[in-house]
């Protein structure tokens, strides 16, 4: 969460992803991606012990079904129009985020959704309330 700070356990073999442990579950971990501006780092996370995981993360993606260029926040991710690009799907990091509209003046918001691991949701609505079926 925001403002949450934990101990460092572990890293993975790339460097990209430190374990941590889970302060609402003890005994459990789970793991954080260095790589955005949502998380910082005290010290060396490398100074800790490299664990190579069984399972990797399965990727998660968002589809732009819409005449309309889409941003997706947070992460200024770009949703090309079906127009532009008629196989748009663009890898999300799993989360909550917002879309945008960005060809409509103010951007309005058409979708907030909570992506998990591992699906595909599709942006079937515009910022003109426009209703699109994916091909």
């Amino acid at each position: 969460m925001k403002g949450q700070s934990a101990p460092v356990l572990a890293h993975d073999v790339l460097g990209n992803w430190v374990e941590i442990p889970i302060a609402s579950l003890p005994g459990k971990t789970g793991w954080i991606s260095i790589q955005t501006i949502y998380s910082s780092l005290s010290g060396d996370p490398m100074a800790m012990p490299e664990i190579l995981p069984t399972g990797w993360p399965v990727p998660s993606y968002l589809r732009n079904c819409t005449y309309d260029e889409m941003i997706v926040e947070p992460g200024d991710t770009t949703l090309p129009s079906l127009i532009n690009s008629p196989d748009n799907e663009v890898w999300i990091f799993p989360g909550v985020h917002n879309v945008y509209d960005t060809t409509i003046d103010g951007q309005p918001e058409v979708l907030t959704v909570d992506l998990k691991e591992g699906i595909t949701i599709d942006v079937r609505i515009d910022g003109n309330g426009n209703h699109r079926k994916c091909p």
